[in-house]
């Protein structure tokens, strides 16, 4: 059965902190091995012994299996399937200042923990490269931090929190907690979970402790990856608190600070839910913020299972991370504007590394990060997303085939070693009309409904098939505070309308390099003009559109056309339309 209740883990590229496991659980996306999936991601957290939790080990992520496996002694297995990955190459990710080789064979004496290599590391501003092991760079950061925050409390309080608050100006601290507690949990080193602690922002998360949606207009991005702190702190600690504020907070940027793309912000804020058609300006979706959520997702749904979390992952996934990229040059957006007519505005090569660039470009290498997941008795199937996933411990793969979202259905193929009794969870969508199902050729009844999972235990054999079909509809998405007021969707994908480059000035659609932060002010010459309204009966939207042709493409009865959010690129587009009866 596949149980939202139950412990659920990523099927990643490796499956503990052993390095003669790099032909183990190995996830390869179209013909290219997908980076930063390796085992940080199966969350079997011991509380007891954080030592256990060595596989979340920090500053892996960077690695291609292919450095792994040769560093670990091993020859790299060809990729079994060529296909095309959501229509875009696998980009290398982009780590920020410090570029580091990973990973040598543990050392006799580190046991259980792969140690680093001699890592070269090579600070921008001065060209010296000073050799030392990874670890103990970060180690030796860690213990200045930990001296320099010493003076600043009073003794440590009794539950390990210091005892004064941080500074609330000091808004962008971001995620160093959780890197503390990963420290931590690599470690065993109590000054570090310590440290994880005194970093906790009160301002932030004591309103979440008490159920406290009102996020006012605070800055959206602090507050993410704080909150990913919590979760961190309960996989290693066991603190219901931290489980309980989590849940809350992830629950509440759905509910109400989330747009239909599945970004949330407004240059940068949070804003009234209440008012929010008026917040669909040119700043809104900012790409950190979408990065953040989609991690905090995957910590959650490995907690609970609970399928409303795969959809959101999905929708996020597609309509902003895959069109925030711009095909012809790989630059990326900062914000996603929802304003009518505005369009995406991208980074430039040399004069734009702004946050959402490092975030930007990091997330097309993750795609593999949450196609599957497992627990002992089942693997579960996310994402339909062209890829083969091997779980060594059954001794089973499996390769998934498919041409999501142009076409409504996906193929998976088992590879066995031998006859293997387990379960194929297949998610089946919220937006999914009354899904089909075949086990080599056969059709399998399907009682369950929409916004569950299908479940398929039997005795699997090589060769074995599983032909799945989730027929796609329009639907329209409303503003909470307008109904007339809407976004088009094909099933989990958000349709924008073409609206052309009329207005647009150069160095559009490009930031402009001789301006600070543009993005935050940017001029989209909006043409007066502009038409944003759409005849249609709401319910019943899919008589306005007509597919044309095999692509995503749409035409409505008054001769509008629209395509994919990810596919408008280097022109101008309406999202939220103003429906006309």
């Amino acid at each position: 059965m596949c149980s939202p209740s139950i412990f659920v883990a990523w099927l990643a590229s490796t499956s503990g902190g052993d390095a003669s496991v790099c032909h183990s659980t190995r996830v390869v996306v179209g013909s290219v091995p997908v980076q930063d999936v390796d085992a940080r991601h199966v969350l079997g957290y011991s509380p007891a012994d954080p030592r256990a939790d060595v596989r979340h080990g920090i500053g892996r992520e960077a690695m291609a299996e292919e450095e792994r496996c040769a560093l670990a002694g091993r020859d790299l297995d060809p990729a079994p399937i060529a296909a095309e990955q959501l229509g875009v190459a696998a980009h290398d990710a982009v780590r920020g200042i410090v570029q580091v080789q990973q990973h040598r064979q543990a050392r006799t004496q580190a046991g259980p923990f792969l140690h680093p290599p001699a890592a070269r590391v090579q600070a921008v501003a001065r060209p010296v490269a000073i050799d030392m092991p990874v670890e103990d760079v970060v180690v030796v950061v860690a213990v200045h931090i930990d001296a320099m925050a010493e003076p600043a409390v009073q003794g440590r309080a009794p539950d390990g929190r210091r005892q004064q608050r941080l500074d609330a100006k000091v808004n962008l601290i971001g995620g160093i907690n959780e890197s503390f507690y990963n420290l931590y949990a690599v470690t065993g080193d109590e000054r570090y979970k310590w440290l994880a602690e005194y970093f906790y922002h009160n301002d932030v998360i004591d309103p979440l402790k008490e159920q406290n949606d009102d996020l006012g207009t605070k800055h959206t991005n602090t507050f993410i990856p704080k909150v990913i702190a919590e979760a961190r702190n309960y996989e290693l600690t066991k603190n219901e608190e931290s489980r309980k504020l989590s849940d809350f907070f992830w629950h509440t940027m759905i509910n109400h600070h989330t747009f239909a793309p599945g970004c949330s912000s407004q240059k940068e804020h949070f804003f009234d839910p209440k008012q929010f058609s008026k917040f669909l300006n040119g700043y809104t979706g900012e790409t950190c913020c979408t990065y953040n959520m989609l991690k905090l997702s995957r910590h959650l749904f490995c907690w609970t299972g609970d399928v409303k979390i795969a959809d959101y992952y999905e929708r996020a996934l597609y309509n902003h991370i895959l069109g925030q990229q711009d095909p012809e040059t790989g630059m990326v957006c900062y914000f996603l504007p929802l304003l009518n007519g505005a369009h995406k505005v991208y980074s430039t090569k040399e004069n734009s590394f702004w946050c959402c660039v490092g975030s930007g470009f990091e997330s097309h290498a993750k795609y593999g990060e949450a196609i599957y997941y497992h627990n002992d008795g089942a693997i579960y199937v996310n994402l339909f997303i062209p890829s083969v996933v091997s779980w060594k411990e059954k001794g089973m793969t499996l390769r998934q085939e498919t041409a999501f979202p142009s076409e409504e259905t996906t193929v998976l193929t088992v590879g066995a070693e031998q006859p293997v009794r387990t379960t194929v969870c297949l998610r089946y969508p919220s937006w999914s009309g009354k899904a089909s199902v075949f086990v080599n050729g056969k059709k399998v009844s399907v009682k369950q409904k929409p916004g569950s999972y299908i479940a398929l235990t039997r005795l699997w054999k090589s060769g074995d098939r599983i032909e799945v079909a989730y027929p796609m509809q329009v639907s329209l998405e409303t503003t909470p505070d307008n109904p007339r007021k809407a976004a088009l969707l094909y099933g989990p994908i958000v349709l924008a309308g073409e609206r052309g480059t009329e207005g647009m000035q150069a160095p559009a659609p490009f930031s402009n390099p001789a301006l600070y932060n543009d993005y935050y002010t940017y001029d989209y010459h909006v043409p007066t003009d502009l038409k944003t309204a759409l005849g249609i009966d709401v319910k019943h939207p899919g008589r306005a559109l007509r597919r044309v042709g095999k692509e995503l493409k749409f035409a409505t009865t008054q001769g509008d056309v629209l395509r994919p959010l990810y596919d408008m690129h280097r022109q101008r587009y309406v999202v939220y339309w103003d429906l006309m009866k």
